[in-house]
């Protein structure tokens, strides 16, 4: 099979066609298969997940309400009892029980309720006959001989009597449960209660169980309680049995009291009486606050679908709660398994379609090659005649036979007009192809002429071009050289200009400097005066300080005798306290006197000392000060020697200063006149340097001209090669048509 073939090119594309038409619908198939699986499936998914909280919830309150049931003849029972025990303290009644009776009426409750481990009654000190001192540890009662008979049944069913244990004991068991709650709870609420599970003794055996109990009121006061003792294992075995019944066992029942105590673990009967936060770690606050509100839940994670259902037992406040526990895997087993049946069907029903599709695509395949056949088949006839026609050693006298009116028709119509239009043609092309000769010859000759003129004025055009080169070479030498000389002529007269202004700048300098001088010479004349001044002033000061310093002395000379004559006074004082002793009370007066004069002479010696030690102070910065001033004196009399020196100087830079002026006046005006005549001679060579670049433009502009000269004659040489070149072809052209148009039979 040939590929350039119409015919399978056209099933090639109609192939591809087709493929990509029943390729598309089977994708379309394929999507929308996916997308009724994928909703069946979520579909499915949210049935069952509502389907299943429906069933776990109606479960949850099926065990609810079984154990309730159980639970509520415990506490109905344990209601009875106590109604009837308060009727021997309601006058109403006025019922005549004495404790005997009253055993007898628990025992026979627990004979006739197989279910319950215990019946109980409790009464407060006294409060049923006043005769507790005369049971005091008698059968049924401890040492403080209150009635307080416990009727229990071991497992194998034998009933005993006991006295209750802990009724008043507000110890705690380890799950939080205070030991006496069955006795205390009802004794403090005066409600009948449901107590927590819990462990107690029962025919020397401890045994975790829950208490129904309901307190003895009349009148609003509390007398006693009523009770009955339920095993906690009953309970196990329910949960156990209704977790059996949901999903298979997959999941777990627990029943938890309203203070979150386990009653109940389908799958973990060892956390029984343990609180709920050791099964539920993370959750249990919520779950028991929910519980405690009563509030149901319904949860359904990516692991597990639980559901929390609570119910009231009794007249109780307490309600106690369902939780069932099941794996979601579980939950959706039977979910699960169907849609692994719908995507079973689904991969079949896309194998039927890709399976359809390739057979309807091999079908129309066939059938599309049997028509394109009769298709091809007049397209063929023509190609052979058309072949036939360009075989013919070009022969335009044939042509096609018109068998039909379609396209094939009019294909072999207008061929034939075609073939009629070029025979035309080539009978005119062979009828001008003489006069094509003829001229590409005479063109050819005319070229050979106009090419050797051409090369001929070209090299007349470069003669002319070198000499005008060479002249226009010397003028522009020349005109370099005056505009060489002209610049040098405008760097001396430059130079020139620039000397004249530092001479200016030189005279003026010197005369800033002959009037800084003279400013030297005031200020040094009037530091000499100042210098002479301080002199004075500190040979003055000097002379002062040297009396400071003697009158210094003379006060350390007094204070001297100021000491002595304190020193006298001081021993006067001494002798004069020593008569005054002497002399007894007549002498006191006396004494005190020479005391005070002793106490004035030690102070006047004191300050004397004071004074001597500042005057010394005073004579040692004196001295000081004389030797500084007279240093300073020396300085000023050195300074004022320079002063005078400077002075005498600053007078001759003076007049040296005049002078240098002078000359520098005479100096400036000298240059300024060599400046102005070089500047003219600048000039004079500007204007040499002028005309000579005005005769080289014209020499360039001659010599351009012959060089566009001899440009036109290059160019006109190419041309006429050209052009010779192009007849030649022309020529041969012409020779080659004529042998084309004879092939063709016109």
């Amino acid at each position: 099979m040939r590929f350039n073939s119409l015919r399978t090119k056209l099933m090639f594309i109609v192939s591809i066609c087709m493929i990509t038409a029943i390729g598309a619908f089977c994708v379309i198939g394929l999507i929308s298969a996916k997308r009724n699986g994928d909703y069946i499936e979520q579909s499915s998914r949210e049935t069952a997940t509502e389907s299943a909280g429906k069933i776990i919830l109606k479960n949850a309150q099926a065990v609810s309400f079984e154990i309730d049931a159980a639970l509520e003849v415990a506490l109905d029972t344990a209601r009875t009892m106590a109604d009837v025990f308060s009727g021997v303290k309601n006058p109403d009644v006025s019922l005549r029980m004495d404790r005997k009776r009253m055993n007898g009426v628990l025992k026979t409750v627990l004979v006739k309720n197989e279910t319950f481990l215990g019946t109980y009654t409790c009464w407060e000190p006294n409060a049923l006959d006043g005769l507790d001192e005369i049971y005091v540890n008698s059968e049924g009662h401890d040492g403080t001989g209150r009635f307080i008979p416990y009727w229990s049944r071991n497992v194998e069913g034998s009933i005993d009597l006991a006295p209750l244990e802990d009724y008043e004991a507000k110890a705690t068991h380890d799950n939080g449960v205070r030991k006496g709650d069955y006795y205390l709870l009802p004794k403090e609420r005066k409600k009948e209660c449901v107590i927590d599970p819990y462990p107690y003794p029962v025919q020397g055996n401890i045994v975790w169980i829950t208490s129904l109990v309901v307190p003895i009121v009349v009148d609003d006061d509390f007398f006693g309680m009523a009770g009955v003792d339920m095993r906690v294992d009953f309970i196990q075995t329910l949960a156990e049995e209704a977790n059996e019944s949901i999903y298979n066992g997959a999941g777990s029942v627990t029943i938890m009291s309203y203070n979150g105590i386990l009653a109940a673990v389908s799958d973990k009967p060892d956390l029984v009486g343990k609180h709920y936060k050791h099964l539920n770690p993370n959750g249990w606050e919520a779950d028991l606050d929910r519980a405690r509100r009563g509030e149901d839940k319904l949860e359904i994670s990516d692991e597990f679908a639980e559901v929390l259902t609570s119910f009231q037992l009794g007249w109780t406040e307490t309600p106690w709660s369902v939780i069932i526990k099941v794996p979601k895997n579980a939950v959706f087993e039977h979910v699960e398994k169907q849609i692994r049946e719908l995507s079973n069907i689904n991969q079949k029903n896309i194998a039927y379609q890709i399976f359809t599709g390739t057979g309807i695509l091999a079908i129309a395949m066939l059938i599309f090659w049997i028509v394109s056949g009769f298709i091809v088949r007049p397209i063929n006839q023509a190609r052979d005649r058309l072949k036939d026609i360009a075989e013919g050693e070009g022969d335009l006298t044939a042509r096609l036979n018109i068998d039909s009116e379609d396209e094939i028709g009019d294909l072999s119509k207008w061929f034939n007009v075609f073939i009629e239009n070029h025979q035309q043609m080539f009978k005119d092309i062979a009828e001008n192809m003489e006069t094509l000769n003829t001229a590409a010859s005479d063109l050819n000759e005319l070229s050979v002429r106009l090419a050797s003129g051409s090369e001929e004025m070209s090299s007349q055009a470069n003669n002319v071009a070198g000499a005008t080169e060479q002249m226009s070479a010397g003028i522009n030498a020349m005109a370099s050289a005056a505009e060489e000389m002209s610049a040098n002529a405008h760097n001396v007269s430059s130079t020139a200009e620039e000397l004249s202004m530092n001479m200016n700048s030189v005279a003026s300098s010197i005369e800033e400097m002959s009037v800084t001088v003279k400013s030297v010479e005031k200020t040094a004349r009037e530091g000499s005066e100042v210098a002479q001044k301080a002199r004075e002033m500190s040979d003055s000061t000097s002379s002062t300080m040297n009396i400071l310093g003697g009158a210094a002395e003379e006060i350390g000379q007094v204070t001297t005798v100021i000491k002595r004559i304190a020193e006298q006074t001081n021993l006067l004082a001494l002798n004069a306290t020593i008569e005054a002793a002497s002399a007894g009370d007549a002498g006191k007066g006396f004494a005190v006197v020479a005391n005070e004069i002793k106490e004035l002479a030690k102070q006047s010696a004191e300050a004397a000392e004071d004074i001597g030690k500042r005057i010394e102070d005073v004579q040692g910065n004196t001295k000081n000060a004389v030797q500084a001033i007279s240093e300073i004196s020396t300085i000023i009399t050195n300074l004022n020697d320079s002063s005078m020196t400077i002075t005498k100087s600053v007078e001759q830079q003076t007049i040296t200063a005049n002078e240098i002026s002078g000359n520098v006046q005479q100096a400036n005006t000298g240059v300024n006149n060599i400046a102005s005549a070089i500047a003219e001679i600048a000039k004079g060579t500007e204007d040499v340097a002028k005309n000579a670049g005005e005769a080289a433009r014209g020499v360039n502009d001659v010599s351009m001209n012959i060089q566009g000269v001899s440009q036109a004659a290059a160019d006109s040489n190419t041309e006429a090669r050209r052009i010779n070149a192009l007849s030649e072809k022309l020529t041969g052209v012409a020779a080659l048509l004529h042998n084309m148009v004879g092939k063709f039979k016109v």
